[in-house]
């Protein structure tokens, strides 16, 4: 089977954007106390429903044959039905590649952070692997860094039934295919140039 086929996936959910209401909160104690800046209480909600699916979605992918999670530049094409007409595209493709990347942890035997789909292999090497969340994510990616871009994505309303439908593409095939649906006519061609 293709590893690098394309991911077809529905996010369940009216999806919600990170930065809207952000909140700042003190951890530490004593002279370590310092602020750190928490995702919306909204993205947090929508993002622990999503997580509830978490093992169903990954195995309706890798039955397709997809090696999840990703490890390649991708591609998104995404269809956004909101409830209601509320937030901005980048607010919704930051929420959404945050969501959509392998979860991480911080291990405070030897003080690095590990992947998700890297446990395994660090708990082989550091046999303390003392570990604390990072970030919560669908593994369906590595990092929302590897996203190229977000062309084609739409944000649209459905009140009824809110939802993201996903596309994730190899990024170099989805510059293909949208080449090939996309191109532009040689405006020499009928001139002889």
């Amino acid at each position: 089977m293709d590893p690098r086929k394309v991911i077809t996936v529905t996010l369940p959910g009216a999806p919600r954007t990170k930065k809207t209401s952000n909140r700042v909160v003190m951890l530490g104690k004593g002279d370590n106390r310092h602020p750190v800046v928490l995702p919306s209480e909204a993205f947090e909600g929508w993002l622990k429903t999503l997580l509830t699916f978490r093992a169903m979605i990954q195995r309706q992918i890798r039955d397709t044959g997809v090696q999840i999670p990703v490890e390649y530049p991708v591609q998104i094409f995404a269809r956004v039905f909101r409830d209601r007409d509320a937030g901005d595209f980048t607010g919704y493709a930051q929420a959404i590649g945050d969501a959509i990347q392998d979860s991480s942890w911080h291990c405070e035997g030897c003080n690095k952070n590990v992947l998700d789909s890297r446990l395994p292999q660090h708990r082989e090497v550091c046999k303390v692997a003392k570990l604390s969340a990072r970030r919560k994510g669908l593994g369906l990616i590595l990092d929302d860094a590897q996203i190229d871009n977000w062309d084609g994505t739409r944000l649209l309303i459905d009140r009824d039934n809110p939802r993201v439908e996903l596309e994730i593409w190899p990024a170099e095939e989805a510059v293909t295919q949208a080449a090939l649906n996309f191109a532009v006519p040689d405006p020499f061609a009928e001139v002889g140039i």
